[in-house]
């Protein structure tokens, strides 16, 4: 699959088999991709399960082993960014459902979208909170630029 990000023919990792438990080098000429891992969560006091947590670790592994950069480097999460995720979570699944028959609706989804139009009633969805995470995102991601066969591909 990454071979298929960084623009790679399958031929360029043959040299490992994907169940030989060994990471294929990068071919001849390539330059190593430098990339951030993270297992943190954003919302506060809620964990990634152990398992999944465990797969991106390994998966960082082979990607070091097989001559790439990896770093661990954790989002800057602000305290606020689990709520406002979900208010603007349910505020679209209101605007997606306006001019829709909500007898059509799941419970569930009716549910979500009631919520969805009180959160953006009360104003609790705000430009400001975006570009608020985009810009810390932007100085993380600033450390790991992304390769140009990346970007193209």
């Amino acid at each position: 699959m990454l071979s298929v990000l960084v623009s790679r023919t399958p031929d360029a990792d043959a040299n490992a088999s994907p169940n030989s438990g060994q990471s294929p080098a990068p071919p001849a000429g390539d330059r190593p991709l430098r990339m951030a891992l993270s297992v943190r969560c954003p919302t506060p006091g809620i964990a990634v399960d152990p398992h999944f947590a465990a797969a991106v670790r390994d998966t960082g592994r082979h990607l070091a082993q097989a001559g790439h950069r990896v770093a661990r480097a954790e989002a800057p999460y602000p305290w606020w960014l689990g709520a406002a995720s979900v208010g603007r979570r349910l505020a679209g699944a209101a605007a997606d459902a306006r001019g829709l028959d909500p007898n059509l609706l799941n419970a569930r989804t009716r549910r979500h979208t009631a919520i969805g139009r009180a959160v953006a009633r009360a104003g609790l969805v705000r430009p400001s909170q975006r570009t608020c995470w985009q810009q810390s995102l932007d100085r993380l991601f600033a450390q790991f630029p992304r390769a140009p066969d990346v970007v193209q591909g």
